[in-house]
This record gives C-alpha cells, sequence and structure tokens, in this order.
C-alpha cells in the first residue's frame, strides 16, 4: 500500500460497488488528434507530447506539483485518528468504472478524485464554480502530491502533510450560460514545497496559442497533456475555446500558455467523454476522439479571478 508522506515527487481512485460522481457543467471531455494525456514522468510527457521542449515538460512537471485533487470527506474519503486520509472503500479502476472497452489508455488505474484545481497563492486555490460553492465547502479535501506512483494502488493513504481543507470560499460564481464558472478557495493553511501558479494579469491570449492541461481526468491521478493543444477562438470576453484533451475530473485544472508559462483560464465543459459501441455483442464505453479541428473544450478566463488574488 502506497502512503503519501512527504513531496519527493515531481508532481501530483473505489471499490466495485463505490462509484465516484465526477463534477463537470456539462458532459465533457474528449480527445482531440492523438491523446496526449502522459504521467508525470519526464520520458512520458516528452513521449506523448512530442511538440514540447525539454524545458516546457520540465516546467510543466514542476507546475503539476501545485495541482490538487479535490474530494469529499464522508463520502469518497474518511479521515483516521492520526490525520490522515483513506478511502471509505476499495477504489476501483477507470475500466470499472467507466464500464470502458477494453484497450482504453489508463484502464487499469485506479480513479478517485471528482476535481482539479490548482495553487496561486501560499493558501489560495482556484477550481471550478461547480465543483465547491459557498454553502457546501466545508468536506471539500485537497490532495496534493497525487502523481503517477499511486495509480495502481486501491487503498492508498494520504498524509497529513498532503491533505488540505478548504476554510473558505473567498470568491464564486456559476452561470452555465455565461461560462463564469470559477472559485477562489482559501485552504485550511499554506501549502509549503510548492510554488503557486502564474497567472495572466494583463491582456488576452491570441487565437492559436499552444496549450496544456494538468489536472485529474476522469478522476484518474495526475496527467498532463498539450500536444496539438491550441486556443481555437479567443473573441469572447468570458471564455476561449480550445481542444485541450479533457474529461469530468478536469473541472477546474488550469489551462497553461506554453509560450508564456502562465495560466490562461479554468477548464469548465466541453464534449462528451466517452461513447457507447456495439463490441462482441455487448455495449461498452470508449473514449470520445475528434479531429484536432473539431475542438469543443471551454476554458472560464483567469482574469476573473486575477483581480482578487494578493
Amino acid at each position: 500500500m502506497k502512503t503519501m508522506s512527504v513531496f519527493t515527487s515531481l508532481i501530483f481512485l473505489t471499490a466495485c460497488s463505490y462509484k465516484p460522481q465526477f463534477s463537470k457543467a456539462f458532459d465533457y471531455g474528449v480527445v482531440y488528434g492523438e491523446d496526449n494525456r502522459s504521467n508525470t514522468a519526464l520520458n512520458e510527457v516528452l513521449n506523448h507530447n512530442p511538440e514540447l521542449s525539454l524545458e516546457e515538460a520540465k516546467m510543466l512537471l514542476e507546475m503539476g506539483r501545485a495541482t490538487a485533487g479535490m474530494v469529499e470527506l464522508g463520502k469518497h474519503v474518511k479521515k483516521k485518528s492520526d490525520g490522515s486520509i483513506v478511502p471509505i472503500k476499495e477504489l476501483g479502476t477507470l475500466l470499472e468504472k467507466r464500464e470502458l472497452c477494453t484497450g482504453e489508455n489508463f484502464e487499469d488505474e485506479y480513479v478517485l478524485p471528482v476535481c482539479s484545481g490548482f495553487l496561486v497563492g501560499p493558501d489560495l486555490l482556484v477550481t471550478a464554480g461547480h465543483c465547491v460553492d459557498r454553502e457546501n465547502y466545508k468536506n471539500k479535501v485537497w490532495l496534493f502530491g497525487y502523481d503517477s506512483s499511486f495509480a495502481f494502488d486501491p487503498n492508498p493513504t494520504f498524509s497529513p502533510d498532503h491533505v488540505y481543507f478548504t476554510k473558505e470560499v473567498v470568491l464564486w460564481e456559476k452561470n452555465s450560460y455565461s461560462y463564469k464558472d470559477y472559485a477562489l478557495v482559501r485552504l485550511d493553511r499554506k501549502v509549503l514545497g510548492v510554488n503557486p501558479y502564474k497567472i495572466r494579469t494583463t491582456g488576452k491570449a491570441e487565437k492559436g496559442s499552444l496549450l496544456a492541461i494538468i489536472g485529474h481526468p476522469s478522476g484518474l491521478t495526475t496527467k498532463i497533456s498539450s500536444g496539438g493543444a491550441k486556443i481555437l477562438d479567443a473573441s469572447e470576453e468570458v471564455r476561449i475555446k480550445t481542444n485541450v484533451d479533457s474529461f469530468a475530473g478536469n473541472s477546474g485544472s488550469p489551462v497553461i500558455n506554453i509560450k508564456t508559462g502562465k495560466v490562461e483560464g479554468i477548464l469548465v465543459s466541453g464534449a462528451e467523454d466517452y461513447i457507447s459501441t456495439d463490441r462482441e455483442d455487448d455495449y461498452c464505453n470508449k473514449v470520445n476522439a475528434r479531429e484536432e479541428k473539431e475542438g469543443e473544450e471551454y476554458i472560464t478566463r483567469i482574469s476573473l479571478v486575477a483581480s482578487k488574488i494578493p
């Protein structure tokens, strides 16, 4: 059994009867072109995202340390007397939970987080507004350091050093029509040993800007994806249209401008994750795959939150 104790890794799963409720504004998530999602190892990031330079890959790995997965105390996890957090029940694999057709990427990995978030200050974290709100926040737990070393552990233990609770929701809005979907969360204490994300504070990103996303697609351990991801439409004031590879569980993930190294926005919605197919007289689900030009993933501009961050 894997125990999370110190920040030694570069970055950051439900018994057969336990199915996590992934948060998302809409049914969203899809792979555009090649599946560029990778685990948190330098060689994997480079192999799955050949457009990245060595320095860009290292930059994303470092950013991933400031990314967290959200779970709910009493629903997904419980707290032990020593302050550590463990799943309420043994975790299930992606194959089981999503009733996948065999052969899909990460099918044997265990799943747990229902949303993603990213550090923007010593004790401040940004996520999607549909992940946490001002009324429903006290049982929201953030796990830092939930990396690929936990991918095959059905009974992980998260030590107190990596477990953070939501103290308050400083800023919040959720509007499915306007795509204003964000929350600025204050954690119960400062997160030590990691550097907060840098965010865009002025100006606007241009169409064609290359992007990356870091988070917990479908509840998996931290995944990094860039590949051919870019901004497809930046003409609107609140939202940006992209083709990043994202899934439920990526809600609240940072979408990063590769050139500037700054967050452009918060992943909030997009196309359907999985589609049903008839295989050998039985139905199963496979990842929804589209061409890169068919991108339909939307991010809320980080500028809506930036002015409130000290």
